[in-house]
Parts: C-alpha cells; sequence; structure tokens
C-alpha cells in the first residue's frame, strides 16, 4: 500500500446510530441530512436527458494545532489538505455518478494533477439490497481506513489507519446491505492516482459487518466485524482488522485492532505493524459531544523502541444541525523513542 491518502464525503440515508459505520456512507457529521447552512438548494434537475441531477460536493476541513514537545519546540501547524469539492448526481436508470478533488493536498513522487483528482466512479443498483461501484474509490481496509475523515469520532484518524489502511484505488467493489450483516468486496489496481495505473497487480480488499443486536430502548445496538485486504507491490503485503461498535442511548463505544504485514509494500517491504484504538462518545447535549480516545501503534514489530500511545479528550460542537461542526480537542503523545509531545488540536468543517 503507499502512504496515507484522503477524503470523500457522500450523503447519507435517514437511518440514524451506527450508520456512520455502513461499509459505503461515512455521515458528513453526524447521522442526519438537515437543510443546507446557507438555505440555499446546489442542486440542479434535468427533465430530459441521460444526466437526472447534479448537486454540488463541498467538505472544507481547517486545522489549527499547537504542538509542544518535551524538551524541544513549539510548533504552530495549519492545514486543510483535505478540503474536497466536486460534484455527484445519478443518470436517469437513477445510477450514482461522483466526481472529486482535493486540490490543497501533496503528495511526494506525482504531479498536482495526478493526485488532486480524488475519486471518480459510478455507482450502479443491482437489486434491493446490493450495489456495484466501478472506478477510484476507497477500499475495504479498516474501520477508519475505509471512511471519510469528515465526521470521524475525533476529527482525526486513528493511528493505524492514516499509516497503513487509508487507500483510493482503481477497481470494482460489490457491496450489500441486509438486515443482520452488510458487507463490500472488490479488487483494485495497486497503482494509486493516474500515474501509475495499470503499472502493478491485483489488490484485493473485503469486510463484512455483522448486527446481532438492532437498535432498541433496553439493548441498544451493536455491530462488530473484519476487513482483509491483501496484494503485491514489488513485495506482498496484507491488512487485517477487527472491530466492534456499540450505540446506547447517548453514549458509543467503538473498537477496532489491526495488523499489517508489508504495508507500504513499495517503500518498507519487510515492515510489519499492529495498533488498536477505543472510543467513547457522549452525546451531552444535542449539539456538544464528548470523545475520549486510547490509540497505540507500534510501526515495525520488528524493533524495540518504536511504539507511539495517544490519549486524546476534546468536544464537538455543532451548527445548524450536523452540516457543520468545530471540535477542540488535547493529545498526549507518549513515544518510546522521542520525547513526549502534547497537541492542542481545533477543526472547522463545513459541509454543503
Amino acid at each position: 500500500m503507499l502512504p496515507a491518502q484522503e477524503e470523500k464525503t457522500v450523503l447519507p440515508s435517514s437511518t440514524e446510530g451506527l450508520l456512520r459505520i455502513q461499509p459505503e456512507v461515512q455521515p458528513p457529521l453526524g447521522a442526519q441530512v438537515e437543510q443546507n447552512i446557507f438555505n440555499k438548494s446546489f442542486k440542479k434537475t434535468f427533465a430530459t436527458g441521460i444526466v437526472k441531477d447534479i448537486s454540488l460536493i463541498t467538505s472544507h476541513d481547517s486545522i489549527y494545532s499547537l504542538l509542544s514537545e518535551n524538551g524541544g519546540p513549539t510548533h504552530n501547524l495549519f492545514n486543510n489538505a483535505t478540503s474536497l469539492y466536486g460534484f455527484q448526481g445519478h443518470f436517469r436508470d437513477d445510477s450514482q455518478y461522483y466526481l472529486s478533488f482535493m486540490p490543497f493536498r501533496n503528495i511526494e513522487g506525482y504531479e498536482n494533477v495526478e493526485h488532486w483528482l480524488f475519486e471518480y466512479y459510478v455507482k450502479r443498483p443491482l437489486n434491493e439490497h446490493n450495489k456495484i461501484t466501478i472506478g477510484q474509490q476507497r477500499n475495504a481496509s479498516g474501520l477508519e481506513g475505509s471512511h471519510s475523515i469528515f465526521g470521524l469520532e475525533t476529527g482525526r484518524r486513528s493511528l493505524f489507519a492514516s499509516k497503513c489502511s487509508n487507500i483510493t484505488a482503481i477497481g470494482t467493489k460489490i457491496s450489500g446491505d441486509y438486515d443482520k450483516f452488510d458487507y463490500q468486496a472488490g479488487v483494485f489496481d495497486t497503482g494509486r492516482f493516474l500515474k501509475n495505473n495499470f503499472d502493478s497487480a491485483p489488490e484485493f480488499s473485503g469486510m463484512v459487518n455483522f448486527k446481532p443486536i438492532k437498535n432498541t430502548q433496553k439493548y441498544g445496538k451493536i455491530k462488530a466485524g473484519t476487513s482483509y485486504t491483501v496484494g503485491n507491490r514489488d513485495a506482498a503485503y496484507s491488512v487485517c482488522t477487527g472491530h466492534i461498535l456499540y450505540d446506547y442511548k447517548k453514549a458509543h463505544v467503538d473498537f477496532e485492532y489491526a495488523y499489517a504485514d508489508g504495508y507500504n509494500a513499495k517503500v518498507n517491504k519487510g515492515d510489519k505493524a499492529k495498533g488498536y484504538y477505543a472510543t467513547f462518545v457522549y452525546d451531552i447535549t444535542p449539539k456538544i459531544k464528548a470523545f475520549y480516545r486510547f490509540d497505540t501503534l507500534d510501526p515495525n514489530t520488528r524493533l524495540a523502541g518504536q511504539a507511539i500511545s495517544e490519549y486524546t479528550t476534546g468536544l464537538h460542537y455543532y451548527i445548524k444541525g450536523n452540516k457543520a461542526r468545530v471540535t477542540l480537542s488535547y493529545v498526549y503523545a507518549d513515544y518510546e523513542s522521542k520525547p513526549d509531545s502534547n497537541r492542542l488540536f481545533s477543526m472547522f468543517e463545513l459541509i454543503l
């Protein structure tokens, strides 16, 4: 796999609760779609022609963080590399099309135009429960790796997902959603972006989630699943993850464990990594959510002293339903091989 890449937002259906971890749909900052924050529609419908409708997409974030390393310098960091723009809509047969750009990100070894074009695909229903998606899209490598950063529980991707499982690639994916389980499985090209497409080898990526307890007043809602990605690009690699999520009234808990054998095969051919995180979220009010996360990663299990552990606590404040949010958090990072650090993290996210 190649290093971490960003991002995409797709509007969800009206399903509540664990919608955020459905295989294809990452809700924009929550589980409900409400009126646009500017009270203006950015959708155009056509009475005739192949295209049925078109909507503009704007998913913008501005991140500012203050980093202080023990015994070291203090840094002020500003980043909006994950901001995304584009359009989506439907053809006359109700197939969905999607095209997005990320003009503020830079990835070493690629020209701007090669990685600015982020995701482009056509998604077509096969029947009531199943769909097929063809084009450049996210694979199913890990819970947070397979989702957009917009709406993630802490506003930041886990350490493992950032390094090992945050991937987009050209390929074909079939996905389905049933009463007791959902799944996605696809075959992709291990070359990333237009520069290297079809210049490498196939990659398989799949995920399955089971839903043993539905949303009930007494027991809440639970979902548990696993994902597996395997491929070869100069060297073989694989990523395996397992996760469990639980909603109960105003509380949400999620946990994911992951192991990578030969991740980033192009660069770190023999490296093996493992990590896990646990997140707790509580709805203080409809507009304010508090969260805490413990996150740990060993990026190379063959070497001692490489592990990283992060402790994050913070608040989300939502504006006009779930169309925008402000995130403030404190992150303490415990490193085995270098001085620990303290970070104040702030993010503003806006979805049109």
